[in-house]
């Protein structure tokens, strides 16, 4: 089953972790601040704090090598 979750602004997915069956994705607390650009930052990514903190278990689908 398919689901969608608005965001609300762009999410940094920059951890996740894999188990046999499912994929878990970390949406923390840091984000885009683009208007950093402006201030002279290369990279505009900081801490958010207004930002909660979520995470999210993807069931993985199950396939079979060819070769079994």
């Amino acid at each position: 089953m398919a689901a969608q979750r608005e965001l609300g602004e762009p999410a940094m997915m920059h951890d996740m972790a894999i188990t046999e069956s499912r994929s878990i994705l970390m949406d923390l607390s840091v984000g885009y601040d683009f208007s950093m650009l402006e201030q002279g930052y290369r990279i505009p990514i900081r801490w958010q704090d207004a930002r909660q903190s979520r995470l999210g278990a993807v069931q993985r689908l199950q396939c079979r090598h060819a070769n079994q």
